[in-house]
């Protein structure tokens, strides 16, 4: 009787290091992750296909605070502004990647002055990006 439960014992435990290997190795790749809106994505086929984004964000930026420095805005709260107003208003001209496909985006200026810019192209998203400011 010792050695079936012994056996049994050894059974259980090769199953629970499994299934902990498993649950590691699914949430290293970010598969168990439910939140996925918030994540960079890049959709591309190639993947050499870099362009720094980076310059997209702070241009972008860049906009957004001379639009604030030259309109009204809450002072108290959180504002925001997209790339479409920009573009009409004159602040930003191009807004494209690369391989000039159309990007969208938006500014939040927070209440304390800070400019964070959010953008969305075919093949890339900010981190933390919320279709709802659009």
């Amino acid at each position: 009787m010792k050695w079936g439960l012994r056996w049994e014992f050894c059974i259980i435990l090769v199953i629970i290091f499994c299934l902990l290997f498993a649950t590691l190795g699914l949430s290293k790749l970010g598969l168990l992750d439910g939140d996925r809106e918030g994540r960079v994505i890049y959709s591309g086929i190639d993947d050499n296909d870099t362009y720094p984004y980076e310059v997209l964000e702070s241009k972008l930026e860049n906009a957004a605070s001379k639009y604030f420095s030259n309109n009204s805005y809450s002072k108290k709260s959180n504002s925001y502004v997209t790339v479409s107003k920009l573009k009409s208003a004159g602040y930003l001209l191009d807004f494209s990647d690369g391989e000039e496909r159309t990007c969208t985006g938006y500014a939040i200026r927070t209440y304390n002055g800070s400019v964070f810019g959010y953008v969305k192209c075919p093949k890339y998203r900010t981190e933390g990006y919320d279709a709802s400011y659009e």
